[in-house]
């Protein structure tokens, strides 16, 4: 079946990433087909493995208005394609021409002056499909290559492209590189594309230029590697794979659909968020983050970081209005942590071995959280060693990708990972004032050495007689008051009228009295300046001795606990690596922190429980995630009356439609039980009343109904310090479709965090500080 593309045609709205379907490499999506062409539509074509995959993000379920699609000729459904030339070879190394059948099927006219080609770059992502840059990375590729760029920054700085052998580079992970094309020609199989190499592609455009100049079509293209295009006219083409010559696949000239804009390269972040998984590396289904036509691929959890990432910018562009005189940009840098616990200790190939076939989706949930929690808690030290190190290495190279950037910086724990960031930041130091870490406390005096007693002081200049006169170009005055043994102090308390007996004229006498007033003044001043300097140091002093008896207070305490942890779990005492960073919030993703905390040491949390480097803790969880824990009982076990976790605000400012409806229920069924009981009430009366009137005897009176109990706002509830007396512990609202079955969601509610709106604003809001 041949196709024919139109790119005088509009353009359509590309998704941000489909995935083959085929069991071979990896194609791209460019858009759905309708219904005529489906019906057209042949079987799966075997693919060349031999040829990289393609594929393009898709964001509607159709095509849209305007979309070029490829048409089915069905007067050549059936036909074969005609023999090759005699002597030619099964893969040819140059441009081989069908001539013969050239005026068969008639294009445009000799001369035909072919449209502008419209390319576009394509990174191949790592599951082997391709997705193309955004329309800013995109002009700077094609800039770089005309102004012969040798690294192009892309993806707003989280990769670099080096063009001459273009290869897409990771800036922050240590991951192998991924190649890139600049596409000119693209093929189009079932619902997905996929960019032609530039070789090939430059192949079949000169074909494409000499059937326009000749006006001779049906131009049969032979490729290096054994496949081969057909020319059919100016807007039909066709492709073939070697070894299928009767399943065309559609071929298509240039890449004009509509792509995103993407993140401007130089962007200002008000925030950088760093993810955490366990140590179990996260492999996501990519059909289940919305890429279309994904089938059983997997990604990584940089795939679900970038979907955390887009949520959370959506977020923030569509509920948060930046004032004028704001200094914030809106832009929030998410960045995954990319590590793998050490070879010796990963017992991951051994498990996979010990699986059952049966029901693989439950038995590879369980082996993954009984992994981490072995890792976790089996080797404590290899994991922190191996999790540090990897976020020591992320933030040195943001730093030095972003020398300016001076604004706080978060974390988010998904799993286990919020497990070992919480540990990690239990045993970091507490945070000296700025410009203190010049300050020392000896263990044997006790005291503080401050690097800034004897700090700078006001110096005030050298003043004389002779050099305010002569400033003043009344050098002819000096010997009058040398007679008189008048100094610089005398002479500041000279009046007027003592300098006209001196015999000085007035026009000199007021010029003197002006001088003196200044330098007075500015004396005063030096004073106030050195006396407030005296106190500001005062101050800082007192300041350092006091965190440095607190930094002293946290390490007793610190090493009580961890006596108290190592004799409770029987293990060996651990290094904790510093984390060079002040946490602005701690974000806990369907974590299992209260179970780990409450196995390995109870007394470790408690009221007065706080990270000493980490301002906010909040524990989000799903209502349905097998794996999170409620945290707020292991700090304060006596909270008053168990106060349930705060629900997170929908997105859109209300309750999911079953939340709303249960609600509306409880109301109605407390005002019923209301009515009941009032007219209870008056119908017990009146028998009493009856009784006693015909028999003197009355029934005793019903006890009066219980008064109702002020709804408690869970959010003034105070727990501990370990989050400034604030709620610690946040629930999702589940989807209205999840509460037919709580058992059948179970599995999926672990990673729903990643595409979560309510997360994501949630989290924005957090970062911002808005209520």
């Amino acid at each position: 079946m041949m196709s024919e593309s139109d790119p005088a045609n509009g353009t359509a709205s590309s998704p941000r990433l489909a995935l083959p379907i085929d069991l071979g490499p990896p194609l791209v999506l460019t858009h759905l087909p309708n219904a005529n062409e489906a019906a057209h539509t042949p079987g799966k074509a075997a693919v060349n493995h031999m040829q990289s995959p393609a594929l393009v993000p898709v964001v509607s379920s159709g095509p849209a208005e305007g979309v070029p699609l490829f048409h089915v000729d069905s007067s050549v459904h059936a036909r074969t394609l005609p023999p090759a030339l005699p002597g030619t070879p099964p893969i040819a190394r140059k441009l081989v021409v069908d001539e013969r059948a050239a005026g068969e099927y008639s294009g445009a006219a000799a001369g035909f002056t072919a449209p502008p080609l419209a390319t576009h770059w394509f990174y191949q992502h790592p599951s082997g499909g391709w997705v193309p840059f955004s329309a800013t990375d995109n002009a700077a590729l094609d800039r770089g290559l005309v102004e012969h760029t040798q690294d192009v920054v892309t993806d707003g700085g989280r990769y670099n492209v080096q063009l001459a052998p273009r290869l897409r580079v990771p800036a922050y992970w240590d991951l192998a590189p991924t190649p890139v094309v600049r596409a000119a020609w693209l093929v189009r199989h079932l619902e997905v594309v996929r960019p032609l190499p530039e070789e090939y592609a430059a192949i079949i455009e000169a074909e494409f230029q000499k059937g326009c100049l000749l006006g001779q079509w049906h131009r049969l293209v032979a490729l290096p590697n054994g496949d081969s295009a057909m020319l059919r006219t100016e807007n039909l083409f066709a492709y073939y794979e070697k070894g299928h010559p009767t399943e065309p696949q559609g071929l298509r000239r240039g890449f004009t659909d509509e792509i995103e804009a993407g993140e401007p390269t130089a962007a200002v972040y008000d925030h950088l968020v760093l993810v955490l998984s366990g140590p179990v590396p996260l492999a996501p289904l990519l059909a289940d983050l919305g890429y279309i036509g994904a089938g059983s691929l997997e990604g990584s959890i940089i795939d679900y970081v970038d979907c955390l990432r887009d949520q959370t910018s959506s977020m923030i562009k569509t509920h948060f209005t930046i004032g004028g005189a704001s200094k914030s940009t809106g832009n929030v840098e998410i960045l995954p942590v990319v590590w793998d616990v050490p070879a010796e200790v990963d017992l991951r190939k051994t498990a996979s071995r010990l699986l059952l076939p049966s029901i693989g989706k439950l038995r590879g949930f369980l082996t993954d959280s009984y992994l981490e929690l072995s890792d976790y808690l089996c080797n404590t030290q290899a994991v922190i060693n191996a999790a540090s190190a990897a976020i020591t290495r992320v933030l040195a190279t943001w730093r030095a990708r972003q020398p300016s950037f001076n604004s706080p910086i978060s974390f988010v724990g998904h799993g286990i990972g919020g497990c070992i960031l919480f540990d990690l930041l239990a045993h970091q130091a507490p945070t000296l004032p700025r410009g203190s870490s010049t300050s020392i406390q000896t263990p044997l005096s006790n005291s503080v050495v401050d690097s800034d007693d004897e700090a700078e002081t006001i110096i005030e200049p050298e003043q004389t007689v002779a050099a305010l006169l002569a400033g003043l170009g009344l050098e002819e005055c000096l010997a009058a008051l040398e007679a008189e043994k008048v100094d610089l102090a005398a002479l500041r308390q000279c009046s007027e009228a003592d300098l006209k007996e001196l015999g000085i004229s007035m026009g000199h006498r007021k010029k003197i009295a002006a001088a003196v007033q200044g330098l007075n003044s500015a004396l005063s001043e030096s004073a106030q300046r050195k006396a407030a300097q005296q106190q500001a140091r005062s101050e800082r002093r007192l300041e350092r001795r006091r965190a440095a008896a607190e930094a002293a207070e946290h390490a007793a305490q610190q090493a009580q606990n961890d006596l108290a942890l190592h004799q409770s779990v029987q293990r060996p005492a651990l290094v904790y690596p510093r984390i060079d960073a002040h946490v602005h919030c701690l974000f806990l993703l369907g974590c299992p922190l209260g179970l780990i905390t409450t196995l390995q040491a109870h007394a470790l949390l408690g009221p007065d429980f706080t990270l000493p480097t980490c301002d906010d803790v909040y524990n989000i969880f799903h209502p349905y995630d097998p794996m999170a824990y409620r945290l707020e009982p292991c700090i304060d076990p006596d909270l008053p009356g168990d106060p349930a976790p705060v629900l997170v605000p929908h997105h859109q400012g209300r309750k999911r439609i079953h939340l709303e409806l249960g609600g509306y229920l409880r109301e109605a069924s407390k005002d019923l039980g209301h009515e009941v009981a009032y007219w209870a009430g008056s119908a017990w009366a009146s028998l009493s009343s009856a009784l006693r009137d015909k028999v003197g005897i009355a029934l005793p009176a019903p006890a009066p109904p219980e008064p109702d109990k002020p709804v408690e706002v869970d959010q003034d509830v105070i727990v501990g310090k370990i989050n400034g007396g604030r709620r610690v512990d946040y629930v999702l609202q589940e989807n209205p479709l999840e509460i037919i079955n709580e058992n059948l969601f179970a599995l999926g509610a672990h990673a729903t965090y990643w595409m979560s709106e309510d997360t994501a604003l949630f989290m924005a809001a957090r970062l911002y500080r808005v209520a």
